[in-house]
């Protein structure tokens, strides 16, 4: 039985858990806030390690947001595209039934060629190892009100 997706309301309610590392800006280089992306999707925001995933918010020239969480790849990736250390989900309110627009696809694919360009150097280390992934998330976090998941 599929779970019906989660209202943005729903899914946006609430405060995030404790920080346990800073955004990770320097895994995103060249891009910034404000960055384009591609497709007309821009960086609009990047949270530290909350919960064992990064959260990347894209926006697009309409003002419409999505939050892709940066998980760790342990070899069994969920996400819509992946690095050799990233696992990159689009966070939708689906439970990976839904579609994902095109033109956000390829940005997100084009953020996962920038992590692929940054993830081999040493000092990245510590939000890796910050990381977990999406499979130990939904263990540890999935219930009645997953927020932390979303």
């Amino acid at each position: 039985m599929l779970t019906p997706p989660v209202p943005q309301a729903i899914v946006d309610a609430g405060a995030l858990a404790t920080l346990s590392a800073p955004a990770p800006w320097r895994l995103l280089r060249p891009l910034k806030m404000g960055s384009a992306v591609a497709h007309g999707w821009r960086v609009a925001g990047l949270t530290g390690v909350v919960d064992g995933a990064c959260v990347l918010t894209l926006q697009n020239q309409r003002g419409r947001t999505h939050r892709v969480h940066l998980c760790r790849n342990d070899g069994r990736p969920h996400g819509l595209v992946y690095t050799q250390r990233f696992d990159l989900l689009v966070m939708n309110g689906g439970v990976g039934d839904l579609p994902t627009e095109e033109g956000l696809a390829q940005a997100v694919a084009e953020v996962a060629h920038v992590l692929a360009a940054n993830e081999g150097e040493g000092r990245h280390a510590p939000v890796v190892t910050a990381l977990l992934p999406h499979a130990e998330r939904v263990r540890r976090f999935a219930g009645p009100v997953d927020r932390k998941l979303r």
